[in-house]
């Protein structure tokens, strides 16, 4: 990204979706980004959650980030699905 926005190319970062309890560094991903020229970032948080993808979600939470679906569980499993309230 750097070397791009040296050579004066339009830089930037989209970062979706921003899930909770796994991307708890947005403001070092904002630090970083600037530094290297972002000119932008866009953000997207929260998720669909359509009929499989809860269950294919906790999945990978399972797979990917041991302990992290426990989170979600004592925070979203009252209600659908909503990463954010």
């Amino acid at each position: 990204m750097g070397i791009l926005s040296a050579l004066g190319i339009y830089v930037g970062v989209t970062m979706m979706p921003i899930l909770p309890f796994i991307e708890d560094n947005i403001r070092d991903i904002v630090k970083e980004s600037k530094k290297y020229g972002a000119s932008f970032i866009i953000p997207a948080f929260g998720m669909t959650n359509r009929e499989g993808q809860r269950e294919y979600y906790y999945k990978k939470l399972e797979e990917y980030f041991p302990g992290v679906k426990e989170k979600y569980l004592k925070k979203f499993d009252s209600q659908p699905l909503q990463l954010f309230s």
